[in-house]
């Protein structure tokens, strides 16, 4: 157990804030399905210690105003052995769906992405550094050691993205097998038109409900035919939450200052 306990040092990818269309999400295959190729073990431990949806959230500039609630969700994934050992591959990436919905109907689906990469190492013939997995990744695009580029857009469809992180093996540092992240997005009217039924819907509804479950994954194996394998989840419910409606909102737990170095809301007292 000791040994599989790889080290991981973490990339936060920036947390996209889109305006939230109600569409399904459309399992639309990209690359190839898992056959032969082994699989590693997908990260099933996801829990929600804290959700805020602000239902207040205006303001202007020079050209527009606009009038709209931010929802963020404070996730911690706990990590597999095999997941950070990464048996049988150089990177997986799991993708995750964050359903915010009410009595009324459902108000948002956000995609979240959670990636597990063998880290770069050090060839003294070349003298220079060398990638095993993962070497860059912008949005829901991953780009590989080997020169493959693996579009994750296609398998999500028209759910909206609500960000990512790469975690790399280090044994050079200290141990860790989880990773926190703030998963959000954005719903708004735009100069007064009150055209958006999202919001009238979040801003009319009484209870709100979170549920958090796992779409899809793509492994990545460097030498392999084909390089990257796709696999869809049986979307099982992996976390439910229930808001509590507030004055200025709905909230869910209570959130400790300093989780997350970037900022995060909490209601007004």
């Amino acid at each position: 157990m000791k040994n599989q306990k790889r080290v991981i040092v973490l990339i936060i990818l920036a947390i996209a804030i889109t305006i939230a269309v109600i569409l399904p999400l459309q399992h639309i295959m990209t690359g190839e399905t898992g056959g032969a190729k082994a699989q590693i073990a997908p990260w099933f431990k996801v829990n929600v210690p804290y959700a805020y949806v602000n239902l207040n959230q205006a303001g202007t500039n020079n050209t527009m105003n606009w009038d709209g609630a931010q929802i963020q969700a404070i996730a911690n994934f706990t990590l597999t052995p095999e997941a950070i050992a990464l048996k049988d591959a150089d990177a997986q990436i799991e993708f995750y769906q964050f359903h915010l919905y009410s009595d009324q109907g459902s108000i948002v689906n956000i995609t979240y992405s959670v990636a597990v990469s063998r880290s770069e190492t050090y060839s003294p013939e070349t003298a220079g550094r060398q990638g095993i997995g993962i070497t860059g990744s912008g949005g829901n695009i991953f780009n590989f050691a080997d020169g493959t580029t693996y579009d994750a857009n296609p398998v999500i469809g028209e759910s909206i993205t609500g960000g990512g992180q790469v975690l790399f093996n280090n044994p050079e540092l200290p141990e860790r097998d989880y990773t926190v992240a703030s998963v959000g997005s954005y719903i708004a009217d735009y100069n007064g038109e009150n055209s958006n039924p999202v919001l009238a819907n979040l801003r009319n509804t009484q209870v709100l409900y979170l549920e958090v479950s796992r779409i899809f994954s793509i492994t990545y194996q460097e030498n392999a035919e084909p390089a990257t394998t796709t696999t869809l989840a049986s979307n099982e419910i992996l976390c439910q939450i229930e808001l509590t409606k507030i004055n200025d909102g709905f909230v869910y737990g209570t959130y400790t200052e300093g989780t997350l170095p970037t900022p995060v809301q909490v209601p007004n007292k």
